[in-house]
């Protein structure tokens, strides 16, 4: 059932899609086109991970309620990371950047997310070597 939800929303999110790209085509690549087209993009990104976090919650909820425990445990942990992260960003003026002044608030939510990268490639390269070694460690006895 999960899965055939997903399916539906990924066709519907698709072609959605699909239609907004050939009107690009069909009215030419402006710079005022390009910007609907953009905010298009970030409303479906934010509709996909919406419908798939609410069809998680409601049929992860029904079939296994321990794991949707878990999974708002994880979220709660991602969300809390996000807000410290933030919290220890700073609003400082680029160095070296010679363009149009950007807000403060702009620099500082460029700040966190560099940061949110850099920690999660760090724990993702830290993950994959510990995995190494248990499996290493696992084969060999």
């Amino acid at each position: 059932m999960y899965s055939k939800i997903c399916k539906w929303i990924a066709w519907i999110l698709m072609i959605i899609g699909a239609v907004i790209v050939l009107m690009g085509f069909a009215s030419g690549f402006t710079s005022g086109n390009i910007d609907a087209m953009l905010n298009c993009a970030y409303i479906l990104f934010g509709l996909a991970i919406v419908a798939v976090l609410f069809a998680a919650l409601i049929i992860g909820g029904k079939n296994n309620p321990k794991g949707l425990v878990k999974a708002l445990i994880g979220l709660v942990i991602v969300a809390a990371l996000c807000f410290v992260v933030y919290m220890l960003s700073t609003s400082a003026p680029l160095v070296g950047y010679h363009g149009p002044a950007q807000s403060a608030q702009t620099l500082k939510l460029t700040s966190t997310l560099l940061n949110l990268c850099y920690i999660l490639s760090a724990a993702a390269i830290i993950a994959i070597i510990i995995g190494e070694v248990v499996s290493a460690s696992r084969n060999r006895s």
